[in-house]
Order: structure tokens, then C-alpha cells, then sequence
């Protein structure tokens, strides 16, 4: 059907009544032309309608078949469907409103199973730059048949894998923890993320004010007792107020505010929003005292998690190559250390880049499967 032809049927199923009794006038004229030349050969009224009426034939396929032409055929069935459908309803509001309410709790509980899993599985983190492009670094054993996936990693193993592998751009490394942050009354459980500086590199998220922390203050052993407040915390707990260079007790330090993230930064977080950004390098001192002065020199402390951002041009099975190879050679590097390490020949170690949503992270089969299964059935 051509443009033309499809302008022409829509002005005539704009007309498509006027049409109608125009084509009913006419078959009911040349009915009776029909029949009165019947008669004029000598047969009564009665007979000569009857015999005009078997020449003519199927008037009824006719009619059809001439509205067919002027319309749509399809959506004139939709419309008289739900015409149908609602003279029905008018006639018993119970029923009605029984079927209203049920449709509208089927498809509110379904949207809010749906925004469930698009936050948990589906969509790319705020602010993200090319989201395509970036993975969680994820480690694999298998030892007597049971694979084993983790992206928990040690501080060592991350600067490992950034040495000995060139098929990514970026590295960030991420750590959340749930710690205790004002003094006094004021003292709250807040959500703080422990990150590379590098973090912020991923994101076109400029602060809202001040600055994000540097490389600089990002270094081992011990990095600056610096904080960036997530814009939600600075929004509820400061009223917005500039609290840049305020003094602020995270855990059992003093920390200085040097920025705001903008609105809706949640950095690399799965889960609940982190409140508090702080460089990685001092979390250690925060989190675990006794790790304070080793965590970047043995493998005995799995706390980060690795950001990566794949070159262009580099497909994630070459990616997924080179980091297996890095991983090996850091696990040669921890069994220098501790030569009681299982080898590789027991455990097969290999890595793979994946999503950073860990709802849909490798080896998550099961939960990943039910999550999936929910949003068909929603």
C-alpha cells in the first residue's frame, strides 16, 4: 500500500458512514431496476424481487467487501471490540471496578519488581561515562569440581593486575564499610566508600563544590584524612551550608572536607548509597588497625574490589586473556610469600571482566536466575 492509497482510505474511513448509506441507496436502486424489468416480462412483484435478488447474489459480502476498500479493516474490529467491551462494564460497575482495581495492582506490583531489577541488574550506574566499556574484575577457582567466582581482592593483587595487564585504560579500586562518623550526640552509622582516587576519572561528574582527592592523597602506607560528602548527606545533614574545610570525626580520625559530589554520584556502589568518599589508602587505618602497615605488602586481606575500562578495540575475550595471565602471575608472587599456596595446576585460576551490577556478576547463577524469572513473570 503506497502513500496515496493509504491518504485515500483515510479520508474514507473518516466517511466511512456517509459511504455506507451512499452504497446501500445504490444497491437498493439497482435492486429495484433489476426487479422491475422482471416484472415487465410478466412475473408478479413477489417473484421479480426474488429473481433480482439471485442475480444481484451475496449483497451482505458485497457491502463488506466494498467497506474494505474505504477503511480498515483491523481497526474497525479493534473499535468494535472495545465497544463491546465497554457497553459490557457500563452494565455492571461491580464487575468493573473489580477488574480496574486488579489491573491496577497487577501492573503497580510488576513496575516495582521491574524498577527493582533494572536498579539491581539492568542500569548503568549515575553519571557513568560509556558504561559499555566498563567492568568489574571478577577471579576464578575451581578445585575438586566447584567453581568459585570472587572480586573481592587484596590492595597487592590490585596493583598486580594494573602492572601486568594492557588492555585497559582505567583502574579504580572500590571498598564500602559501615562506620561510625560525627562525635557526640551527632554520632550516626553511615555508609562510607573507600576509593582510588582514580575512581572519579570514570564519571562526567564535576563536584557540586570543592574538589575531589588526588592521587597525591591516595598513597601507601597511609593516605590524607580527606572526605568527599555524598550531595544527598551534605543535603540532609548541612542543609546545603559550604562545609569545604570543616573538620568531620570518621571513626577514630578527624577528617577534612575537601568537596560535595553533585546530585545522584553514588560512584561504583551496589546496594544502599554511600554517604562518605575517602581515599582507599586510608580506610585501612579505619577498618582493620592491625592490616594498617602490611595491607599493601601481603595477600592476606581480600577488601577491594577492581574497576577496569577496556581500550577501544579491545573485545572482552582478550580482556578476560590478559587479566587471566595477571592473576596467575600475582598468584606466583603471593606463593613466593607463602609457599604453602595451592598451585595452579589444583585450582586453575583464571579471571574475567563483568558487570559492575554484582547482582549480575559471574557465579551469581542462582540469584541472578530468580531475579530474571521474576521479571518474566512480572
Amino acid at each position: 500500500m503506497n502513500i496515496r492509497e493509504l491518504a485515500w482510505r483515510f479520508r474514507a474511513w473518516l466517511k466511512r458512514d456517509a459511504l455506507a448509506s451512499e452504497l446501500e441507496r445504490e444497491m437498493q436502486h439497482h435492486l429495484e431496476l433489476t426487479a422491475r424489468d422482471f416484472e415487465q416480462s410478466g412475473m408478479s412483484r413477489v417473484d421479480a424481487l426474488a429473481a433480482a435478488r439471485r442475480q444481484l447474489g451475496n449483497t451482505t459480502g458485497q457491502r463488506e467487501a466494498s467497506r474494505d476498500w474505504w477503511g480498515f479493516p483491523t481497526l474497525d474490529s479493534i473499535l468494535g471490540d472495545l465497544r463491546y467491551a465497554f457497553r459490557g462494564l457500563t452494565r455492571s460497575p461491580g464487575f468493573t471496578a473489580t477488574v480496574v482495581v486488579t489491573l491496577g495492582l497487577g501492573i503497580g506490583a510488576n513496575a516495582a519488581m521491574f524498577a527493582v531489577i533494572d536498579r539491581l541488574m539492568l542500569r548503568p550506574l549515575p553519571h557513568l561515562r560509556d558504561p559499555g566499556s566498563v567492568h568489574a574484575v571478577y577471579l576464578n577457582t575451581t578445585l575438586n569440581g566447584s567453581s568459585t567466582w570472587n572480586s573481592w581482592i587484596p590492595y597487592t593483587r590490585h596493583i598486580d593486575l594494573i602492572r601486568a595487564t594492557h588492555s585497559f585504560s582505567q583502574y579504580a579500586s572500590v571498598s564500602e564499610w559501615r562506620l561510625a562518623v560525627g562525635t557526640g550526640q551527632d554520632i550516626r552509622v553511615r555508609k562510607v566508600a573507600a576509593v582510588t582516587a582514580s575512581l572519579f576519572g570514570f564519571f562526567d561528574a564535576p563536584p557540586a563544590l570543592g574538589r575531589y582527592f588526588g592521587a597525591g592523597e591516595d598513597v601507601v602506607p597511609r593516605g590524607a584524612l580527606v572526605a568527599v560528602l555524598s550531595h544527598d548527606y551534605w543535603t540532609a545533614d548541612f542543609a546545603q551550608r559550604d562545609v569545604v574545610g570543616q573538620q568531620l570525626r570518621i571513626g577514630s580520625q578527624d577528617f577534612t572536607i575537601i568537596g560535595i559530589a553533585p546530585e545522584g554520584f553514588i560512584g561504583a556502589a551496589n546496594g544502599r548509597r554511600p554517604e562518605l568518599f575517602v581515599p582507599l589508602t586510608t580506610a585501612a587505618l579505619l577498618v582493620s588497625p592491625n592490616s594498617a602497615e602490611s595491607y599493601w605488602k601481603d595477600y592476606n586481606w581480600d577488601w577491594t574490589q577492581l574497576l577496569v575500562r577496556r581500550k577501544a578495540g579491545v573485545s572482552e575475550e582478550e580482556a578476560n586473556a590478559d587479566l587471566t595471565q595477571a592473576y596467575k602471575l600475582s598468584r606466583s608472587f603471593a606463593r613466593a610469600i607463602n609457599p604453602g599456596a595451592m598451585p595452579d595446576s589444583l585450582v586453575r585460576p583464571r579471571a574475567a571482566v563483568g558487570s559492575v551490577r554484582s547482582a549480575a556478576a559471574p557465579g551469581t547463577g542462582g540469584e541472578s536466575r530468580v531475579l530474571l524469572w521474576v521479571s518474566g513473570v512480572a
